[in-house]
């Protein structure tokens, strides 16, 4: 799934299409689709995105493939975010907001 290992997925400075310019620490990984990055202003510790590197502004947008990446990876996600915090989360919230009335922020 991921083009490199766990230790070299930080620190790599991404522009994405939508979201422009993402920090390099606030990469935590990536593939050919998708990146998984820390929520630049976390409602909660963990508060993590996987945004696609493709300009989509709906789910129904996503290819089969791209909706069979986005699951991977947030089993991936919740692997990573169990590993490294500790106490480990004991629940995980899944949210997409597809559109404006559903609380999208960014087009």
């Amino acid at each position: 799934m991921a083009e490199f290992g766990p230790a070299e997925q930080r620190g790599v400075k991404l522009v994405l299409p939508v979201f422009g310019a993402i920090e390099a620490e606030r990469v935590l990984a990536q593939d050919g689709l998708f990146a998984v990055v820390g929520d630049k202003f976390p409602v909660t510790l963990g508060h993590t995105l996987i945004i696609p590197k493709r300009a989509v502004k709906r789910f129904r947008e996503l290819t089969e493939a791209e909706k069979f990446g986005l699951l991977m990876w947030v089993g991936w996600t919740q692997e990573f975010l169990t590993k490294e915090h500790d106490p480990p989360p004991e629940d995980f919230n899944l949210g997409v907001n597809d559109g404006p009335a559903a609380g999208q922020t960014i087009p």
